[in-house]
């Protein structure tokens, strides 16, 4: 089964992939002319957290979002298309986040959603400091960027199932030989318990295999 520290290190991996691919796309929005500040909200459900950021008022202004539920950020991430305001402290929309934006250095944003055919998933926020109307070209831009930001996030969610499911797998499989050397079955005739025991009790394979490799074989709350 792979280790607590295996999988540790695999995911480390994993986020400083992550970490830097959105660095060099967000610091690209920026050389673009597009925008002064970006940042990238991610949604997980009705979950959502910044996962990369150019500036630290970046995270400071998602996350005000984040907790009036208000804001460019928000509304993009669960809303198709581009979002566009060339002056947040007068934006009806967001009443409370905007002069607060307005106070602390931003004019104007610009939020695209993020998604892919499957997963809606999350938005890329463009923050300028001065007032600024955007046009056909600054649209364009942070569609083609959002693409990419977008190609980027469902590489590493697509990694992230991949360490679950080797994780359950190695699990299933330590199951297995605890139970053929335990009872001294095959290895067959080991699945073939995992199998019925997830189907009565109604839990995942991989859960079933967890609590054999913890108990070292049947635990006495799945024996008949």
């Amino acid at each position: 089964m792979i280790t607590q520290a295996q999988r540790a290190l695999g995911q480390a991996d994993i986020d400083a992939r992550l970490d830097q691919g959105l660095r060099g796309i967000l610091a690209a929005a920026v050389a673009s002319g597009v925008c002064d500040m970006a940042g990238v909200t991610e949604r997980v459900g009705d979950e959502l957290s910044t996962v990369g950021a150019t500036d630290d008022l970046v995270n400071r202004l998602d996350a005000l979002q984040y907790d009036l539920r208000q804001g460019p950020c928000v509304q993009a991430s669960y809303q198709d298309g581009a979002l566009t305001s060339h002056d947040v402290s007068g934006d009806e929309r967001w009443p409370i986040w905007g002069p607060a934006a307005a106070r602390a250095g931003v004019g104007a944003v610009l939020s695209v959603h993020l998604y892919t055919e499957r997963d809606s998933m999350g938005a890329l926020n463009l923050y300028v400091t001065g007032s600024r109307t955007f046009g056909h070209d600054d649209l364009e831009t942070a569609k083609f960027i959002a693409s990419t930001v977008s190609v980027t996030l469902a590489g590493h969610r697509q990694s992230e199932h991949l360490w679950a499911a080797i994780d359950a797998r190695h699990r299933v499989g330590a199951a297995q030989g605890i139970l053929v050397g335990k009872y001294d079955i095959s290895m067959d005739q080991a699945f073939e318990v995992l199998r019925r025991l997830s189907s009565h009790h109604e839990l995942k394979l991989s859960a079933i295999a967890t609590r054999i490799v913890a108990h070292r074989g049947i635990p006495p709350e799945f024996r008949d």
